[in-house]
């Protein structure tokens, strides 16, 4: 499962490490700083959930803005070049947001998940999404662009013998895979 964290505060972001460590689930981690490069992350990258924390600043070497992961996400569901993740989730670790940022982000559809170094309850929250993210990736479907079919093992195996980086795959409910 791909999880991105986009958050400047580097000691919540390790929190976050530590807390997915104990969910004995495959998650790879990436972590951006700022919108900007969080946004051209996503352009590149999918991703299975995504934590965005309230304060965020714009770019890189800007000031937090208390709005930067509101506006970030307002921004970044409407890029067409983005594929929108399964699950988001809100983190903050400033108390003076969390009664706004919770209405704010309850009306985008999402949860915010207070972290903090003196309490474990918000791990519970993040191993929640994380196993429901994780999920949904299992279950995904597939598309494909296009399709190589041959009627014999030689041909197939030309075909796999191809430098374009092949993978195994069984898809599900197919009995000749």
């Amino acid at each position: 499962m791909k999880m991105l964290v986009v958050d400047d505060a580097h000691p919540k972001v390790e929190l976050v490490a530590r807390a997915i460590k104990t969910t004995a689930l495959d998650v790879q981690m990436s972590h951006e700083t700022n919108a900007f490069s969080a946004r051209q992350r996503l352009r590149r990258e999918e991703f299975d959930l995504v934590l965005i924390d309230l304060q965020l600043p714009d770019m890189a070497g800007s000031v937090p803005n208390p709005q930067g992961g509101l506006t970030f996400f307002d921004t970044f569901i409407q890029d067409t070049q983005v594929t929108l993740p399964a699950e988001i989730l809100f983190i903050t670790s400033e108390d003076s947001l969390v009664e706004r940022g919770k209405l704010e982000v309850e009306r985008r559809g999402s949860a915010l998940c207070v972290v903090s170094a003196s309490s474990e309850t918000w791990i519970n929250t993040l191993s929640g999404q994380i196993q429901l993210a994780a999920l949904r990736a299992n279950r995904r479907v597939r598309t494909f662009d296009f399709a190589i079919i041959t009627a014999l093992a030689t041909e197939l195996d030309a075909v796999l013998n191809l430098p374009y980086g092949w993978e195994k795959m069984r898809l599900k409910g197919d009995p000749t895979l």
